[in-house]
């Protein structure tokens, strides 16, 4: 069965409603399915932002650290930021249906991933609500003490859900066409890089980020903005290098280090490319004025 992004928000919407969001971190919410009947589809991964995921077909199950859970209808689980984790499925049947709702700071970005026994898992419906709530969200869900402190709990719900009904309500006035929503992934993923580009930062990661695959993600990057994720995550790393140089408080080799580059000769090259100046030969001009 197709699920329209629609239905898949309001579903995720009545979990929350209902009282079933479970928490990665809260030992009280886990539960755990035989190890033997898990198959993973990935390797564990964690990110630096929150996640919910929502079953809406099939039986799936959450590698979370060491331990598997099995996923039930109705309920939705929040993985926390810097937890390891994948998905798979368990038992004979290779096939179910996932929402899942990536919380930063411009906005939730929800997809609905496929996984069928004849083909690989795949991204079949997506929406990006931008939202001013999204901030003050975000923050909660980075919040270690989100999944015990009630209170927190409860501002986490009165956002999550406003921005919901911000998404369903740009559908039905037809606002959010593909072109312009694909125009708000981009600049998303854009914010993302800029947000982590002092980290060790690969494509694949990113592309793990937005629910694509790097060559599908890196395609869609290039036609909104004409230069591809790696050169504009080199673009963000050296005009941040340019701003450290004005500052005169650094050493090249810290510098290459704070932007997130950790060998200086090559730092060195990209910075000479991309300015027609070594950096010392930068430093020193800024020193002159």
């Amino acid at each position: 069965m197709k699920y329209t992004i629609e239905f898949a928000i309001q579903k995720i919407m009545k979990s929350l409603l209902a009282g079933r969001l479970r928490f990665t971190n809260n030992k009280k919410c886990l539960r755990s399915a035989k190890a033997n009947s898990f198959t993973s589809l990935f390797e564990p991964d964690m990110h630096r932002y929150l996640e919910l995921v929502t079953i809406l077909e099939g039986k799936a199950a959450l590698q979370i650290n060491s331990r598997i859970i099995e996923m039930c209808p109705n309920e939705t689980w929040a993985i926390s930021p810097h937890t390891y984790h994948c998905e798979g499925f368990v038992g004979k049947e290779k096939t179910y249906t996932l929402l899942w709702a990536v919380i930063i700071s411009r906005g939730i970005s929800f997809f609905i991933s496929e996984h069928h026994s004849a083909k690989n898992r795949q991204t079949t419906s997506r929406l990006f609500v931008e939202s001013s709530q999204a901030k003050p969200l975000w923050e909660i869900g980075c919040n270690p003490t989100l999944s015990t402190d009630i209170l927190l709990q409860a501002k986490f719900y009165s956002l999550f859900l406003t921005v919901c009904l911000k998404g369903l309500n740009d559908i039905n006035n037809h606002s959010s066409t593909w072109s312009s929503n694909q125009q708000k992934f981009v600049q998303q993923v854009k914010d993302y890089i800029e947000q982590h580009y002092r980290e060790k930062l690969s494509i694949a990661e990113i592309a793990q980020f937005a629910g694509y695959t790097p060559n599908y993600l890196g395609i869609l990057f290039q036609k909104y903005t004409n230069q591809t994720i790696h050169q504009y995550l080199i673009e963000v790393r050296l005009k941040s290098a340019q701003k450290l140089f004005a500052s005169g408080q650094h050493q090249i080799k810290e510098i290459a280090y704070l932007v997130g580059l950790d060998d200086s000769l090559y730092f060195s090259r990209l910075f000479r490319k991309h300015f027609g100046k070594s950096p010392s030969e930068y430093a020193s001009a800024q020193k002159c004025t």
